[in-house]
């Protein structure tokens, strides 16, 4: 479903959201690290079936790359928009983000104390 929502706001006209150029290029790249640090994460999910302390990052990471790549060529075919080998850098960093931010997350989350056993 994720990939969906990216694939269809792909085909959608761009969008401004500022007048000043920077604020607007800005604010489309954080929104591409975030979209596609949730896609790593479900794609680790996906191939470790589940959240796991010491995971396999590195398919999740490929397969972030290679949708990214199939979204930048589909951007070349959508009027108003532009397929660009910055932006794949760019899914690419935000999915590594991702999957760096969930795997302290999940550290975090095994340093909690054990409950107390009656």
């Amino acid at each position: 479903m994720w990939m969906f929502l990216i694939y269809f706001m792909s085909s959608q006209k761009s969008i401004t959201t500022s007048e000043v150029k920077l604020i607007d290029f800005i604010i489309h790249k954080i929104a591409h690290l975030i979209e596609y640090s949730i896609l790593a994460v479900l794609f680790y999910r996906a191939v470790n079936r589940g959240f796991k302390k010491s995971g396999n990052w590195k398919n999740p990471l490929i397969l972030t790359i290679i949708y990214a790549s199939t979204d930048e060529v589909h951007q070349l075919f959508v009027a108003t928009r532009e397929g660009r080998i910055r932006d794949i850098f760019i899914d690419a960093f935000g999915g590594a983000l991702g999957l760096w931010i969930q795997k302290y997350l999940l550290l975090i989350q095994n340093l909690k104390p054990k409950k107390l056993e009656k």
